[in-house]
């Protein structure tokens, strides 16, 4: 079986372009509902930079305006909201459509049917990296591979929720030679090859990955 692999992989932008996946208004759907006044949530970086950002946006005179941009200038500082790019790379995004996704909300229940399907997809994809990490990084012996280090930077990446610490591993992954791209699209090949000969290959999780030709992990 041939695999074709491209240049700039899924896995990596997956993580660094969440916004990517959700759009702005598929997200306000979701954030207004996990981000409720009162919610076990409120208080977290993403919906405390939500909050700030709202009131910048609803300020009508150009004097509050200023005020909340300075106020999220400040929370920026202290460390309890991200920054903007780091915002993006914010893993309890993905858990914020996810649970919205499996919740009882009814706002907007024909809306959720096309963003949930997209919820859904990332929820596998997460599944399926783990999955090749045990089977390719641990049961094959791989684990110091250029795509086991490109996947557990991966993992890394969305069990952080300090910006901070995701902007520290960012910058170790890019210093360590980020994945040598040519090694890892090598290594994807002969990983997907051996996994859709063995018996993890035949599960239901791998059925489309290993039914075609597949490069998105």
């Amino acid at each position: 079986m041939a695999w074709r692999t491209t240049g700039v992989w899924v896995l990596i932008a997956c993580l660094q372009s969440v916004l990517a996946q959700y759009s702005t208004k598929d997200q306000a759907m979701a954030q207004a509902w996990w981000c409720a006044p009162g919610s076990a949530h409120a208080q977290s970086a993403l919906c405390k930079r939500a909050a700030l950002t709202d009131a910048i946006a609803q300020a009508e005179e150009p004097g509050d305006k200023q005020a909340n941009v300075e106020k999220l200038k400040q929370a920026i500082q202290r460390g309890e909201i991200d920054a903007q790019g780091l915002d993006a790379t914010n893993p309890e995004r993905h858990q914020m459509m996810e649970a919205w996704c499996e919740s009882s909300d009814e706002a907007s229940n024909k809306a959720k049917a096309p963003i949930c399907r997209r919820a859904a997809s990332h929820k596998d994809f997460v599944k399926r990296r783990d999955a090749l990490v045990e089977f390719w990084c641990v049961q094959k012996g791989q684990a110091q591979s250029a795509k086991c280090k490109q996947m557990e930077y991966g993992q890394k990446m969305y069990n952080t929720p300090s910006g901070a610490e995701r902007k520290r591993l960012s910058a170790e992954f890019k210093q360590a030679g980020g994945g040598e791209m040519q090694q890892v699209e090598q290594e994807t090949k002969a990983m997907l090859q051996a996994l859709c000969a063995s018996p993890t290959g035949k599960e239901a999780l791998f059925k489309a990955t290993c039914s075609r030709t597949h490069s998105e992990l």
